[in-house]
């Protein structure tokens, strides 16, 4: 992606309207590519970068100290995301099950 693509990224997708801002973020941004399985967080793992998934799927998992287990997938194809939100638990994980859907307008 060419510095005009990314900058219009943060200022359309991301909201910011700091041209300098927009000007840093650009600079430090980089794409990665990641094959089915590969992890990109791992528990415990200090947080150094911010990742946006461009395409593909994104599947997280929380677990609680009582075992409480929280699923999340992500679907991004195109201008259309899909969610999916499950879970394994008592009461206090009802808030994020479901599914959603949505696209660019």
């Amino acid at each position: 992606m060419t510095y005009e693509q990314i900058a219009t990224f943060y200022r359309t997708r991301m909201g910011i309207q700091s041209e300098r801002s927009v000007k840093q973020l650009a600079e430090f941004t980089r794409f990665i590519q990641r094959k089915k399985g590969d992890r990109l967080r791992v528990a415990g793992e200090e947080m150094t970068s911010i990742l946006f998934l461009m395409n593909g799927v994104a599947r997280t998992y929380v677990i609680d100290d009582y075992f409480g287990t929280l699923s999340s997938v992500f679907t991004f194809e195109g201008d259309t995301v899909e969610l999916k939100m499950s879970k394994v638990a008592e009461w206090f994980l009802d808030e994020y099950v479901g599914t959603a859907e949505g696209a660019k307008t």
